[in-house]
């Protein structure tokens, strides 16, 4: 409990300004995150979740207690915006690993989830291949 207490009253003092431990914390989870989600890891979930825990303290001043009361709601609330869809997003991540599900696959540049969608059939325009239902890319290279 002793740590939870100096989590919420520690502080940075930089000139005449004072910066919370929670927040350099919050967005330093929040970077390692965002690595780790460029990375495709797992552990990203949980410490983007962590991270936007930290920030939500940080922006709901008043009601925690906080050395700078000040309520920024609007913040506040994409935190927990945040949070919610990356408790979806861990869930579906579990989700497809645990059952073997579609796994994704690059495709014209950008990733997709499943099966691929209208490939292998012919272009009823010009009779060329069509490589899926991607505009733009046809069988032959040529768009």
């Amino acid at each position: 409990m002793e740590f939870l207490r100096w989590l919420f009253d520690a502080q940075f003092h930089v000139g005449n300004q004072s910066l919370l431990v929670r927040e350099v914390l919050g967005n330093a989870f929040g970077l390692a995150s965002a690595l780790g989600g460029m990375r495709r890891k797992v552990w990203a979930w949980p410490v983007g979740i962590i991270g936007n825990l930290l920030l939500f303290t940080v922006f709901m001043g008043a009601f925690f207690g906080s050395p700078n009361p000040v309520n920024m709601l609007g913040q506040a609330g994409r935190q927990l915006m945040f949070i919610t869809v990356s408790v979806w997003g861990w869930y579906r991540w579990r989700q497809t690993r645990v059952t073997g599900g579609a796994h994704a696959q690059r495709y014209g540049g950008h990733y997709r989830s499943g099966p691929r969608v209208g490939t292998g059939g012919t272009n009823r325009r010009n009779g060329r291949r069509d490589c899926g239902s991607h505009p733009g890319i046809s069988g032959n290279g040529l768009v």
